[in-house]
């Protein structure tokens, strides 16, 4: 095992002005070696970072921290310094603990928390979670779901808004992050739920796997007023803020009396230079509005009560749940691009080591994952509802593609049930038909990702599920 390692990470370049471009992040190695053990008496613990998150609030933390809302959000996150130029940027990630010198947390141990966007970080255990392996979930939801993204969706929801069974919530950003778990919660809360997002692709997402009672998409809607009235007649008890400035004027105008409103993010204004100005605040008085701005930090101490609430839905497949994730550090700056691009669907987040949890059994999984390259992307689909554990097969090819083939009994065939609850569901145009087909890509179940191949037989013997690729 070595003893020693030059850091790769992603650097800051300079610091941004308007909307952050890749250019404005590097990928550096360090000069310098560094010892892959922690001084004794330091109380510093060494990880190796396995995935990172990729986030909205990164956009603000590359600008200059005197510059505005900049300076606010720098002052106001303790968990997070101000990135420097030519230095790492850093963000919450999950790591496996190297060495330790802190007693809370020994070698072996898997944890999520900030670190830098980098091979290995040297970290304290201030706002570190030690990740409990018992349950049975990817390690990459720590990312997400089961960390900040998810308390976030939930504290927001839950203890902000305190909604009410049969009340309209209406979602913005909702097939992000953060908006498409809002989105399930209000619905299994029993709530009608509206959402918009970016694209005709998000938009069915939204209707289609995560059961959105409507949704639009906002840019080929002339008048956001009318398409609120037009899917919310009976106006909006709860709006779950992700976009702010036209958005939000218009949400204002359809709000309920008392109606609440939790401000989460406010990603159009992010990135733009003379902010948009809100001309409809007046009826925050009018109608008693309850409008309030939070951090998933606020509620660190519903933590616990918020794993108790989401995994039981998580193991009952009552929840979908869908990652972005790109493959190595060195793809990481245009990770981040995508995400403020409003490219993503779902959580983005980098892989650089290994994704299952030691005690997962994908076969059990009910997720959406995705690797993106950079000249292809690699879509791995939903992995519920098998009616048996695969194997994977000898390594094939990896390149993504979706081939028809007659040829039965190949190993690692997964019985399916009817196109209603396709095993594999992807994004794009391209449909495959046929008794059999073969996904090749990279195996779910692998370990490290190795590629692999699958032949997926349908339940019937008739016409295999559809399958839809994005190349």
């Amino acid at each position: 095992m070595e003893t020693t390692v030059r850091n790769k990470q992603v650097i800051l370049k300079h610091y941004t002005k308007g909307f952050p471009e890749e250019s404005d992040l590097m990928i550096a190695t360090a000069l310098d070696t560094m010892e892959l053990k922690v001084k004794p008496g330091s109380s510093a613990i060494l990880v190796k970072n396995l995935f990172l998150s990729c986030d909205p609030y990164m956009g603000t933390f590359m600008r200059e921290p005197d510059s505005g809302s900049s300076e606010v959000a720098v002052e106001t996150l303790p968990l997070l310094d101000a990135f420097l130029p030519g230095k790492p940027i850093a963000g919450v990630g999950v790591s496996e603990v190297i060495d330790s010198d802190d007693p809370g947390f020994a070698k072996g141990d898997f944890v999520w928390g900030i670190v830098g966007w980098e091979e290995y970080s040297t970290v304290n255990s201030f706002g570190r979670f030690r990740i409990d392996v018992n349950i049975d979930v990817p390690l990459s939801y720590y990312t997400g779901i089961l960390s900040v993204t998810g308390l976030t969706a939930y504290a927001g929801f839950f203890e902000i808004c305190s909604p009410k069974k049969g009340e309209t919530v209406f979602v913005s950003a909702a097939a992000g992050a953060v908006g498409h778990l809002v989105g399930q919660f209000a619905k299994l809360m029993g709530c009608y739920v509206v959402g918009s997002a970016g694209s005709k692709q998000k938009v069915d997402l939204l209707l289609d796997k995560f059961g959105f009672d409507d949704a639009f998409n906002y840019k080929e809607e002339p008048d956001l007023n009318a398409a609120l009235k037009r899917c919310l007649p009976q106006g909006i008890d709860i709006y779950f803020e992700n976009v702010g400035g036209k958005m939000l004027d218009s949400v204002l105008m359809n709000m309920n009396v008392h109606g609440r409103i939790a401000v989460c993010g406010m990603i159009s204004q992010y990135h733009i230079e003379s902010k948009e100005g809100i001309q409809n605040l007046p009826v925050v008085i009018y109608k008693r509005i309850k409008m309030q701005g939070f951090l998933a930090l606020d509620f660190v101490d519903r933590f616990p009560k918020f794993l108790d609430y989401v995994v039981p839905y998580l193991n009952e497949r009552k929840l979908v749940y869908i990652e972005d994730i790109v493959e190595g550090l060195e793809n990481g700056p245009a990770a981040l691009f995508r995400l403020f691009q409003g490219q993503n669907i779902g959580k983005q987040s980098i892989k650089r080591g290994k994704r299952i949890n030691p005690k997962f059994n994908s076969s059990d999984a009910h997720f959406l994952w995705f690797c993106r390259a950079p000249s292809i992307r690699i879509a791995m689909g939903i992995l519920s509802w098998f009616t048996g554990s695969p194997k994977p097969s000898q390594p094939e090819t990896t390149k993504t593609e979706i081939i028809q083939t007659p040829a039965p009994g190949m190993n690692g065939a997964i019985e399916v049930p009817r196109p209603d609850r396709a095993t594999v569901f992807e994004f794009g145009s391209v449909a495959a038909t046929g008794d059999r087909v073969t996904l090749a890509g990279y195996c779910p179940v692998s370990d490290d990702l190795e590629p692999c191949r699958w032949e997926i037989v349908p339940a019937d013997g008739k016409d295999a599920p559809q399958f839809r690729v994005v190349f």
